[in-house]
């Protein structure tokens, strides 16, 4: 029974659409349609109406997802220039730090050989202390280009240190700020009455020279040099300019403040110069 009137309910509301839609029809073909035309207009402009607000808001919606797609496209092909920008700069910046080197391993090579030295091995700097940058450092080249221990390193500025260690293939250079290492030193011009000894200080980036004589008057601006004394470093080599004069520890002995010739912070090439014998440090 109740599937019965369920389906004379459905029957009545078919038979309601078709009719509706035959007055549709023909109010659209007869514009004097009348009292129909206007009860049709009555039933079908809500619909219509609705029907409108939906089609405006589908197409609204959709107007919105495709905005969204095509804004995270170009999203996506900024991010891409973006990164193809990082990788040239990165490229550009390796490729100028390359051609620093390798003009810097080319102003090692033509550094000026002091009196008595023949030759010498140029080295790229690759490596720097892991405990202090002021300490050593480590170069390209090794036993297999003829590198020794002992052999002297400077640039065309000055005097940069000495190879402490060397393997087949690489160098360690303690360098001239370094305590571990002493040079014999004076006053550039003046007579062996200047002479010194030139240490390190791992506190500072300058080194400090004590005199050996009480009487030495030191100016500042004042340059030093290698003195050749001991026979390990040839003489002559800049070591760097008096900076400040005071007296050492126990305040008989003048003492310097030098700030070395060679820019040992960015130092990026060596000339390693062999020892001088002993016969010809003079």
């Amino acid at each position: 029974m109740h599937e019965t009137i369920f389906g004379k309910k459905l029957w009545y509301v078919v038979l309601g659409v078709v009719v509706l839609l035959g007055l549709i029809a023909a109010s659209a073909r007869i514009p004097s349609f009348g009292v129909a035309s206007g009860a049709i207009n009555l039933v079908t402009e809500p619909v219509e109406a609705v029907t409108s607000h939906i089609a405006t808001a589908i197409g609204s919606g959709w107007a919105d997802i495709h905005g969204l797609w095509t804004l995270k496209q170009e999203n996506r092909a900024l991010e891409a220039e973006v990164a193809a920008l990082n990788q040239e700069l990165l490229r550009n910046s390796e490729l100028e730090a390359e051609n620093a080197q390798l003009t810097a391993l080319v102003n090692a090579a033509h550094t000026p050989l002091p009196a008595g030295v023949s030759g010498g091995i140029a080295a790229a700097v690759i490596g720097r202390s892991p405990n202090n940058w002021f300490a050593t450092l480590v170069v390209n080249k090794g036993t297999n280009a003829g590198v020794q221990v002992g052999m002297v390193a400077v640039d065309p500025t000055g005097l940069v240190g000495r190879v402490a260690s060397v393997n087949p293939v690489s160098a360690t250079i303690m360098l001239l700020t370094n305590p571990s290492l002493s040079v014999g030193a004076m006053l550039a011009g003046a007579s062996t009455e200047t002479e010194g000894i030139v240490t390190g200080d791992l506190s500072a980036a300058d080194v400090l020279m004590q005199f050996f004589s009480s009487s030495i008057q030191a100016p500042v601006g004042a340059k030093i040099v290698t003195s050749g004394l001991g026979g390990i470093y040839p003489p002559g080599l800049p070591i760097g300019v008096v900076a400040s004069v005071g007296t050492g520890d126990f305040g008989f002995t003048p003492q310097a403040e030098v700030r070395p010739s060679a820019g040992l912070a960015s130092v990026q090439a060596v000339l390693l110069l062999p020892q001088v014998p002993l016969s010809s440090a003079a």
